[in-house]
């Protein structure tokens, strides 16, 4: 069989709206913050689960994950890349600092993958929106820096990417976008 097509679906900022005002709804506010961080950083899921509070740096703006598992050899150790966080990344860390327990130890987001996985199935039920994935946060992230200007490989290196061709892959604008380019 021919190889899959890569992904090319970014949400319109309706749709965005939509899938916010569903999350906070949801009952689990740590999906809610999840999804804005998700946007934010271009985390992939399990990234997102596994931060800890040690390993981010409010004052400095800057985090640190342990590479997925997924591409690694079963002997292999884990790698760690840092990112960048936002203003608004920043905001959902304070909020959730606010909200725990007091502690700033262990797991940021203190839900798990099927909860993350269940409030995007009954989010795109409730919304009507259609084929939206929690991995296209991913793909939103990268095209946001795009638009912004940031270079190719400033982008790769912050949402973990090992090629520039796997960021150009990750970059799609919606037509708002191409419009305002020429114009």
């Amino acid at each position: 069989p021919a190889p899959a097509l890569p992904r090319t679906r970014r949400f319109t900022p309706k749709e965005e709206l939509k899938l916010l005002d569903f999350f906070e709804a949801y009952g689990n506010r740590y999906v809610s913050l999840a999804f804005i961080f998700s946007v934010e950083t271009g985390l992939r899921k399990s990234e997102l689960l596994r931060l800890a509070w040690e390993d981010v740096d409010l004052v400095g703006r800057w985090a640190t994950v342990l590479q997925a598992r997924k591409g690694r050899k079963p002997n292999q150790q884990p790698k760690s890349r840092g990112f960048p966080l936002s203003s608004r990344a920043i905001a959902v860390l304070l909020s959730l600092k606010v909200a725990s327990d007091g502690s700033v130890q262990g797991q940021v987001f203190r839900t798990t993958a099927n909860a993350i996985d269940c409030a995007r199935k009954y989010a795109l039920a409730a919304t009507g929106i259609k084929n939206w994935h929690w991995h296209d946060t991913r793909h939103e992230t990268a095209s946001r820096l795009a638009v912004l200007g940031v270079h190719q490989e400033m982008i790769g290196q912050m949402i973990g990417h090992k090629s520039i061709q796997m960021t150009k892959d990750y970059q799609h604008f919606l037509q708002a976008e191409l419009v305002k380019a020429v114009k």
